[in-house]
């Protein structure tokens, strides 16, 4: 969390101490939490001499979590608030709540039909950009394939690019569709490498941009 400390007028060059950010289990939460894990997460840090400001990380336990993931669709939040490091809890400012989200593992397409997609796992905030393997999966020998990718509202594909990893006995080519909302992937394998060898993995990556306030992929 930013903060930072100035007086009346916003001076930023003035006597201050450290401030510190807590972040408390609501009741629903709390209740589900037992002894050192119900108390509220807290962060501290040191203005800037020349600015006052300064940025708290609050690490948050991992048995909030836990809860989260054995309660499913069950909202959870924690409360928000900041002060002088060595003021009392009790006269913190309220920054206001945060609702917790259950933990997200990789998003993979399933191996019967081939093909893995990996997501990331992280918040896409606007303008971001993110990459997104994918991988092709074959036991037979494949003399070509095409991929094509589209994307859900919010999302705009960026770029898309050939892995390296792809080797030399594959020619491939991959284009963005004006609207960036889909892609196609096409590959060819080399007439004498069919000869020689079974397919190899292949691997494409797509960056996304994401064009909402805040999204995240599920």
């Amino acid at each position: 969390m930013a903060a930072a400390v100035t007086d009346a007028l916003h001076n930023a060059r003035v006597a201050r101490g450290g401030v510190a950010v807590t972040v408390t289990p609501a009741p629903a939460l709390a209740a589900l939490l037992a002894g050192a894990d119900a108390a509220p997460a807290r962060g501290v840090c040191a203005p800037a001499d020349d600015t006052g400001a300064c940025l708290a990380a609050v690490a948050l336990p991992d048995a909030w979590f836990a809860a989260i993931d054995a309660n499913p669709g069950v909202v959870l939040a924690a409360a928000v608030a900041y002060g002088f490091k060595d003021t009392l809890p009790e006269m913190f400012a309220a920054a206001g709540t945060v609702t917790l989200k259950a933990r997200l593992a990789p998003l993979t397409a399933s191996r019967a039909n081939q093909l893995c997609v990996v997501a990331p796992t992280a918040t896409i905030f606007a303008g971001q950009t993110f990459a997104v393997p994918v991988y092709q999966y074959v036991s037979t020998l494949l003399a070509s394939f095409t991929l094509r990718v589209t994307v859900g509202e919010g999302l705009v594909l960026a770029a898309a690019a050939v892995d390296a990893g792809l080797g030399a006995d594959w020619s491939a080519r991959v284009s963005v569709a004006t609207d960036g909302h889909s892609l196609a992937f096409v590959a060819f394998r080399s007439p004498s490498s069919c000869r020689r060898r079974p397919a190899r993995r292949a691997r494409a990556a797509a960056a996304c941009r994401s064009s909402s306030a805040s999204r995240k992929l599920a």
